[in-house]
Parts: C-alpha cells; sequence; structure tokens
C-alpha cells in the first residue's frame, strides 16, 4: 500500500475522542470489523470514503487477525454486519467529515448516532449537549456483499428517507459500508 494513503483512525480507540462510545464498545466494534473485513479482504486495505459533495478519498485500514474463537462468535452474519458498520462509519465520519460521536440518537429519530464536530477531551471530561445546535443524527448500515455501486446507492438512498421521516427533522447524515467493496457512502438528507 501506498504511504500517501492516510490511516483511518483506530476504530478500537474511538472512544478516546468520541464521547458518545465507551472503550468496551469500541472494541467490540473493532473486533466485528476484523471479522467482516476479513470475509473478503486481507488487512490492510484501502477503504475509499465517498460525501455527496464528490469528495472521494481512501483512508487505510488495518485489523487484528481473526481468531477462531472471534469468528465463531460473530457467525450472525446480521449482527457482525450491522456492529462493524456501527465502527467503521464511525471512524470514516471522523477522518472524512470531522464528525464525532456525542452519544445515541433517541429510539425514532431515525438514526443510530448524534455526532458533531467537537472531539471528546478526556482531560476535561469535555462532552456534548445532545440538544446542541451543532448535534446532527448518523443513521448507520452495512452491507457484506453488496455487489455493485449502485445497490450501495440505493441503501443510501433508503437511509437518507428514514432520516427525513421524523418530525420535526433534526439535521442528518446517512453512513452506509459496503464490506465487499470496502466503500463508504454519506450523504446528507
Amino acid at each position: 500500500m501506498s504511504d500517501d494513503i492516510p490511516p483511518l483512525p483506530s476504530i478500537a480507540l474511538l472512544h478516546e475522542r468520541h464521547s458518545g462510545l465507551t472503550e468496551a464498545v469500541a472494541r467490540c466494534y473493532a473486533e466485528g470489523v476484523a471479522v467482516c473485513m476479513a470475509r473478503h479482504h486481507t488487512s490492510p486495505r484501502a477503504l475509499r470514503v465517498l460525501s455527496e459533495d464528490g469528495l472521494s478519498r481512501d483512508y487505510l485500514h488495518a485489523w487484528m487477525a481473526r481468531s477462531k474463537r472471534q469468528i465463531e462468535v460473530w457467525a450472525n452474519h446480521d449482527d457482525a454486519t450491522r456492529d462493524a458498520a456501527y465502527g467503521v462509519v464511525i471512524a470514516a465520519a471522523e477522518a472524512h467529515l470531522g464528525l464525532f460521536v456525542t452519544g445515541r440518537a433517541p429510539i425514532g429519530s431515525g438514526a443510530d448516532y448524534l455526532v458533531s464536530p467537537r472531539p471528546y477531551n478526556a482531560e476535561f471530561n469535555d462532552t456534548v449537549d445532545f440538544e446542541e445546535s451543532e448535534t446532527t443524527r448518523l443513521e448507520v448500515s452495512g452491507i457484506d456483499r453488496c455487489g455493485d455501486e449502485g445497490s450501495l446507492s440505493a441503501r443510501v438512498r433508503v437511509k437518507v428517507e428514514q432520516l427525513r421521516r421524523p418530525v420535526p427533522a433534526r439535521p442528518g447524515i446517512a453512513g452506509v459500508v459496503a464490506f465487499d467493496l470496502a466503500r463508504v457512502r454519506f450523504q446528507r438528507a
């Protein structure tokens, strides 16, 4: 891999900059990512991240080797794909969009997480208020075997529509990862 590709933030260490994640959750997501990425790729792998403004960038993602036990624990493909998607999309949102998780989104909000442009500062126990105007809803989705860009775009459209349903709708971003394509696509609702 080329040295000029920036690294994707470590998923296992996301809790250090995202006040809405704990160390245990970040490590769990990292383990799921290792299982899901290894289904299709070898580590390290360039992960292409695309946003609606046409900005596309590759980020180098390296993951830990999977053990037999981890493969068995993560044998439910749907759950593994969902949890791994959280990790990849959150790391990509940090690297590509400069957004950090502040907490889980409320039920009925059409989203999974709330994000802010302000990282967590453990030294000051700095957290972001859920009601702050700078928070945005983040809806996450993962596809194990997407096949092509058209299928990825179709899932993004579904997730954008989901974000538009709650009334009143707060700003939202859909983030979808296709593990087989090693792609993340973001689109604002």
